[in-house]
């Protein structure tokens, strides 16, 4: 009986590895990409993470079954924009998208030009992260957005940090002028060299949400796998 589950478990591992290695980042051209595929690498990937906090809150007017508690979330979005995978992702997007098909075929390689000389910037002395925010409440919605965007630069820096082996770094940049959305730049270098190395185990982001309504401030810290990160041999962040 031992010997049979053996088996069973070393056949269910050899159906499982394939999925795991048969991501669309490795085994598609980004140019192949469908919107589906540039969801998953922009939602779920190496480059992207995501959390979700859930409370019970007394259900909104207008609901549908009023008086009864329904849960209410919070949702983030972490993406490493100077990360290859997501550049390629947010370009095959856009040229996916009804605006680039309504180009010319004149604009239309223009645009392409673009988008390929955004996915070549080397990014050599900056990590750039977006961090996507949103709630399943309207009523905590604007609320949200309002002390996202009032936050000042002194606010940001004590509470985001990228945290790898080698620093523990806040943003020298940031931008929350967007409903909906926070742009990080963080130095890449200390001392001349990368803070994230191709032999690193992981590294984190690590931000503040904020007390709104029924939910508390906490520290929000997403972990991010260096050897899934690798894009040509090279971390890609």
């Amino acid at each position: 009986m031992r010997i049979r589950a053996t088996w069973v478990s070393l056949i269910s591992l050899a159906l499982f590895i394939p999925l795991l290695s048969a991501q669309v980042w490795t085994k598609k051209d980004y140019h192949e990409w469908s919107l589906e595929d540039c969801a998953k690498v922009l939602r779920d990937s190496p480059w992207s993470k995501s959390r979700i906090l859930a409370s019970i809150a007394p259900r909104e007017i207008g609901a549908s079954v009023p008086g009864r508690d329904q849960e209410a979330t919070i949702t983030y979005q972490v993406q490493f924009l100077s990360s290859v995978p997501v550049r390629q992702a947010l370009a095959r997007q856009a040229e996916l998208g009804p605006s680039f098909q309504r180009l010319s075929v004149e604009d239309q390689q223009a645009a392409r030009e673009k988008y390929a000389k955004l996915i070549a910037n080397p990014y050599t002395d900056q990590a750039v992260v977006r961090l996507l925010y949103g709630t399943s409440m309207d009523s905590l919605r604007l609320e949200m957005v309002r002390m996202f965007r009032t936050n000042i630069q002194g606010q940001w820096q004590v509470s985001t940090f990228l945290n790898t082996p080698a620093a523990h770094m806040s943003p020298v940049q940031v931008d929350a002028s967007q409903d909906g959305v926070v742009i990080f730049v963080f130095p890449r270098l200390k001392d001349g060299k990368p803070v994230v190395q191709s032999g690193d185990k992981e590294f984190s982001f690590e931000f503040m949400s904020p007390a709104i309504g029924q939910f508390s401030s906490q520290h929000v810290i997403l972990f991010f796998k260096v050897k899934d990160m690798l894009v040509n041999e090279k971390v890609s962040y």
